[in-house]
Parts: C-alpha cells; sequence; structure tokens
C-alpha cells in the first residue's frame, strides 16, 4: 500500500511505531526473519526508491524528507547491525546519483540529507 501509493505519512508513521519496538535480539530466527523484510522496507523508503524525478517532482521529495528522518531513526534503533545497512544504502545512493552525467538535483538533495 506505502509504496504503490508512494503514501510517506504512512511511512513515517510505521517508522515512529518500530522505534518503539525496539532493537532485533539475535536468536529468535522468526523475529529476524521479519526483521530483514522491515529493515529493507526502512532502507527504501531512506533511499528514496519509489521517487522517480522525472515523474514525481520536488513535492514528493519534500513529503520524503521527513519519513526519511523518521526511518533513519527506525533503523537505528531497530535494526541490530544499523551501520552496516547505512552504509551500503549509502554505497548504492552514492552510484545512483552520480552514474548519470547529469545529477538531478532533487536526487542529490536526498543523497546529502541521509549522508
Amino acid at each position: 500500500y506505502v509504496e504503490t501509493r508512494k503514501d510517506y505519512s504512512v511511512a513515517r508513521s510505521a517508522a515512529r511505531a518500530l522505534m518503539k519496538v525496539g532493537r532485533i535480539e539475535p536468536g529468535n530466527e522468526a523475529k529476524r526473519m521479519i526483521g530483514e523484510d522491515i529493515i529493507e522496507g526502512l532502507c527504501a523508503v531512506i533511499r528514496g526508491d519509489w521517487i522517480d524525478d522525472n515523474v514525481d517532482g520536488a513535492d514528493t521529495t519534500r513529503k520524503w524528507f521527513g519519513a526519511a528522518e523518521d526511518s533513519i531513526n527506525a533503523l537505528f534503533s531497530f535494526a541490530s547491525e544499523p551501520d552496516f545497512h547505512a552504509s551500503e544504502m549509502i554505497k548504492s545512493m552514492s552510484m545512483s546519483t552520480f552514474s548519470e552525467d547529469e545529477t538531478s538535483p532533487l536526487r542529490l538533495a536526498r543523497f546529502l540529507f541521509v549522508l
């Protein structure tokens, strides 16, 4: 629902709820597997995977900032290895931001915000 509708207010609320859950502790395999899917969803929000700069524009990026901030906070309170996920996101965002001849100002803004 959140991804198909690009509903960053729902993503933001979900991230805030995850901050209340706390860190995934090792040893619980079921919780770890579910946690991996949740962490990938947080990372997708943080990377701005749902944003097409040619279609969505600045309004969507403005909505993204709040959701990304809460998703970053949730990642660091929920994931057992947040530094690993953060470094992977930064690498991925760096490659997508600077791989084209002309860098999108909106994509650059999102990259610098996460960095």
